[in-house]
C-alpha cells in the first residue's frame, strides 16, 4: 500500500526530450524535478530508502534519466552509476532540508539563528592546536550558515561537473575525445 502511496506521490517523470540541450541540462532538470517531488513529498525519502519494487512511475524517472545519460557513449553499467549519484545526492541534499525544517518547526528557532549560535559555541571549544583548519575558518567567519537552494546549487553543479569530467574521460579513452 505504501509503495503504491509513493508512486502516486512521486507521479509521471518529466519529459526531457523536451529539454533544450544535452544530457547536462536534462539531468539538472530531473534533479530540480524530483527535488520538488521530495520537498512536497518529504515522507517519501524514508519510504524511497527501503528495498521494495518500484511501481511504473518511479520507473519512468528512471528511465528519462537513464535516457539523459545513455547517448554519451558511457558503458551500461556507468550510465546507471551515474543515476544513481545524482539521485543519492538529490535525496540526500532534501533530507538535509527536510531535517531544517522539522527543527526550525520543532523549537521556534531559524537556521541562521542556530547556526550563529552553534558558531560561537564552536569558537568556544575548538582548539587551534587540534583543530586548526577549523579553527582557521571559525576565525574568518567563514563557517556562516547558507540557505538550503544554494548548498543545493553548489552540490548540483559538482556532481554534474563531475559527470562531464568521466564522460570527457571515456571519450578521451575511447578516441571518441
Amino acid at each position: 500500500m505504501i509503495d503504491l502511496l509513493l508512486d502516486t506521490a512521486v507521479g509521471p517523470s518529466p519529459d526531457l526530450r523536451e529539454v533544450p540541450g544535452g544530457w547536462r541540462e536534462r539531468l539538472d532538470r530531473w534533479a530540480r524535478e524530483i527535488r520538488s517531488v521530495f520537498r512536497r513529498h518529504p515522507w517519501a525519502l524514508a519510504v524511497i530508502a527501503d528495498r521494495r519494487v518500484m511501481g511504473p512511475n518511479e520507473i519512468a524517472w528512471f528511465e528519462a534519466a537513464l535516457a539523459a545519460v545513455a547517448p554519451t557513449g558511457l558503458p551500461d553499467r556507468t550510465v546507471v552509476d551515474v543515476v544513481l549519484l545524482l539521485n543519492a545526492y538529490v535525496r540526500g541534499a532534501a533530507q538535509g532540508s527536510v531535517a531544517q525544517a522539522r527543527a526550525e518547526r520543532r523549537t521556534g528557532v531559524g537556521a541562521d539563528a542556530w547556526a550563529a549560535a552553534n558558531a560561537k559555541i564552536l569558537a568556544r571549544v575548538v582548539d587551534d592546536d587540534r583543530y586548526p583548519v577549523l579553527a582557521g575558518i571559525l576565525a574568518a567567519g567563514a563557517l556562516t550558515p547558507e540557505d538550503a537552494a544554494h548548498e543545493f546549487e553548489f552540490g548540483l553543479t559538482r556532481v554534474l561537473d563531475s559527470i562531464a569530467a568521466l564522460i570527457d574521460e571515456r571519450a578521451r579513452l575511447s578516441g571518441r575525445g
